[in-house]
């Protein structure tokens, strides 16, 4: 037999056999050498269980077996010295921990699709974020923001900034402010600059200037709202063309993209309605 070294106690063997030879041999030569029974012998190849009783605290020479005869499965072999860098075991333990690592990577990229697939989805049917452009909707807009716009969106309402898509001479979409809806009547007193909508005056803290500029192709006051129409307005209003002009006029609901809710553009500046 190859070399034995006593571990702790009487009958209690290390032994190292080398690489090659098969489990009945290791059984048969270690019987042999002892006399002992197959049924006593506890053998084990790296950590791999063997026809035998495994015992989890013996270590693995590199080109060796370790076999315990008749002894404490529990011994002390902190004496030994072992290295596992090349046993059966290190390499299964690397090839477990790159199957770890490659369904962590795979979970990775997965939630990452999903992500991506839902924010797809939200932004196509729920959300969608457009730019701004000029500076008809100063002070409270300014171009370069960028706004988040709720798409789902059919009762506009006054106060509310839209974005319209109703075909125009600048062949652009307007982001704009709801001054009166459907069945309202509008009236622009343009020596004090006041807006009124159903003979009310509006109390406007949003705009940039009062409406005291006349526009080139402007349409005639009071005039009414149509149904399903609504009456826009830009906050920067002697410099905004909006329905007052006979090139945008009243926008048609369906014309209506969504409501404006939030800036996501510049940071720190998100509430759009501050005013209320």
């Amino acid at each position: 037999m190859p070399e034995e070294k006593d571990l702790r106690g009487a009958g209690t063997k290390y032994v190292k056999i080398p690489h090659g030879i098969s489990d009945d041999e290791i059984n048969e030569s270690v019987s042999a050498a002892y006399g002992c029974a197959d049924t006593r012998l506890n053998v084990m190849l790296g950590y791999e269980r063997m026809p035998l009783r495994r015992i989890s605290d013996v270590k693995r020479k590199p080109g060796s077996f370790a076999v315990l005869l008749d002894g404490d499965p529990n011994i002390d072999v902190s004496g030994l010295d072992t290295d596992e860098s090349d046993a059966p075991e290190a390499g299964e333990a690397a090839m477990s921990n790159r199957r770890k690592i490659g369904y962590f990577v795979l979970e990775v990229v997965s939630g990452l699709v999903i992500a991506f697939i839902c924010i797809a989805v939200l932004f196509s049917f729920f959300f969608r974020p457009v730019g701004v452009r000029g500076n008809s909707m100063e002070k409270t807009l300014q171009d370069g923001d960028w706004l988040l716009v709720r798409t789902w969106y059919s009762e506009p309402d006054y106060g509310d900034i839209v974005v319209v898509s109703q075909p125009n001479e600048f062949n652009e979409s307007l982001v704009k402010r709801v001054i009166a809806v459907g069945g309202q009547k509008v009236d622009i007193d343009w020596d004090s600059g006041i807006v009124y909508v159903d003979d009310q005056p509006l109390r406007e803290s949003y705009t940039n200037t009062l409406t005291t500029a006349h526009l080139p192709d402007e349409m005639t006051f009071p005039t009414r709202v149509p149904y399903g129409y609504v009456f826009v307005m830009g906050d920067n209003r002697n410099n905004s063309t909006d329905s007052r002009s006979e090139s945008v006029g009243f926008i048609k609901n369906e014309y209506i993209l969504g409501k404006a809710f939030m800036r996501i553009y510049p940071f720190g500046s998100f509430s759009l309605y501050d005013y209320e």
